[in-house]
C-alpha cells in the first residue's frame, strides 16, 4: 500500500500481481478505483514506490519473483518492465533515491541491490550486511556550496538488519544531479537497541530518523553520530521524554497495542499505527526539523553539563 497525499491517490498491490490506483473522493470519505494494472507475471506485489520517469509521475511495483514494472500514475500506461528474477535479494522493501532514477531493493537476503530504472539493470550489489534487511530509507542533504553558490548535495541511504544494526551509507551526487555509485561508502553503523524493527523513516528535512518496533519508537538525530532525541514506548503510554507528546489519538484502550507502522508527517508531527487499526499522531519540537547542525550540538553540550 502506498499513499500519495499530495495527489489524493492510493496505490495498492495484490497477491495476484495486480496494482490498483485509487482516487479519494473530495466529497466523501470513499476511494474510487481508477486504474487496474495486470501483468503476465502473476507473482504477489511486495513493494511499491513512486518516482518520475520520462517527466511523468509513475508507480514502481516490485514482485516477489524479482521483477520490476513502471507504470504511469495518471493512466496506467506501462513505461517499462524487467524480467522476473532480475532482483536476487528476495525483495520485500524498496525506496527511490532522491535523484529519482535509482531504486534500492532489499529483503530476505543480506544483499542490497540498486536498479537503474532507465537502463533497467542492476548497477550495484551491496553485500556488507550480516543478516537480512528489515527496512530502507533515504534522503538528500546539502553538504556545501561552490564559488557560484551552487549547492553540492549528497544522498544518504539507511538500512537496518534483522539483528537491529542500522547502517548509514553515503551516495555522492554527480554534476548532473545523479548518483555516483562508484564511491558508495559506509558512513556509520550502530545498534538501535530495539527488537524486531518494523520500519525506518526520515523527516523531510533529513535531520531526523524514526525507528519503529512493535513496542517502541525512537527518534534519532544523525550527524557525526547517532543521538537519541526521544522514545515512545507505545501510543497508549506516555513518552519517556517530555516530547514528543500525543496531540491526537483515535481511541482509548486498556490493553497495550503493538505498533505496526510509523512515519513522519508535516514538520513537528509523526504518525504511529497499531494492530488495533488505530492511528496516533505525536508532536515534537519543530526546531528539530528546521534548525542547522549547530543547534543540535549546543543541545548536546547542554545535556552534558546537566
Amino acid at each position: 500500500l502506498l499513499h500519495l497525499p499530495y495527489r489524493d491517490k492510493l496505490v495498492t498491490g495484490s497477491k495476484e500481481g495486480e496494482v490498483c490506483i485509487w482516487e479519494a473522493s473530495p466529497l466523501s470519505s470513499t476511494l474510487i478505483p481508477r486504474v487496474l494494472l495486470t501483468a503476465a507475471d502473476k507473482s504477489p506485489i511486495v513493494s511499491l514506490a513512486v518516482t518520475t520517469y520520462d517527466f511523468k509521475p509513475c508507480v514502481v511495483s516490485v514482485s516477489s519473483s524479482g521483477g520490476v514494472a513502471l507504470s504511469s500514475l495518471q493512466d496506467g500506461q506501462c513505461l517499462g518492465t524487467t524480467r522476473p528474477g532480475l532482483v536476487k535479494c528476495s525483495p520485500v522493501y524498496s525506496c527511490i533515491l532522491p535523484d529519482q532514477r535509482y531504486l534500492v531493493l532489499a529483503g530476505r537476503e543480506s544483499d542490497v541491490e540498486v536498479l537503474d530504472l532507465y537502463t533497467r539493470k542492476i548497477v550495484l550489489r551491496m553485500d556488507s550486511h550480516e543478516s537480512w534487511i528489515r527496512s530502507l530509507a533515504t534522503h538528500r542533504s546539502i553538504v556545501s556550496t561552490d564559488e557560484e553558490r551552487t549547492p553540492k548535495t549528497r544522498s544518504f541511504l539507511y538500512s537496518i538488519t534483522s539483528r537491529n544494526i542500522l547502517r548509514v551509507w553515503t551516495v555522492p551526487s554527480t554534476k548532473k544531479g545523479g548518483s555516483s555509485f562508484s564511491s558508495v561508502s559506509l558512513w556509520m553503523e550502530f545498534d538501535v537497541l530495539l527488537e524486531d524493527v518494523i520500519v525506518i523513516d526520515t523527516s523531510a528535512s533529513g535531520n531526523l530518523l524514526l525507528v519503529v518496533s512493535p513496542t517502541e519508537a525512537k527518534i534519532f538525530h544523525i550527524d557525526d553520530g547517532a543521538h537519541l532525541l526521544a522514545s515512545i514506548k507505545t501510543p497508549s503510554c506516555s513518552p519517556t521524554t517530555t516530547t514528543p507528546s500525543p496531540i491526537v489519538s483515535s481511541t482509548t484502550t486498556t490493553t497495550t497495542p503493538s505498533i505496526t507502522s510509523g512515519k513522519f508527517l508535516d514538520e513537528g508531527k509523526l504518525l504511529l499505527s497499531t494492530d488495533e487499526s488505530f492511528g496516533h499522531v505525536f508532536s515534537y519540537p519543530t526546531e528539530w526539523d528546521t534548525q542547522p547542525q549547530s543547534y543540535f550540538q549546543e543541545m548536546y553540550n547542554n545535556r552534558e553539563h546537566e
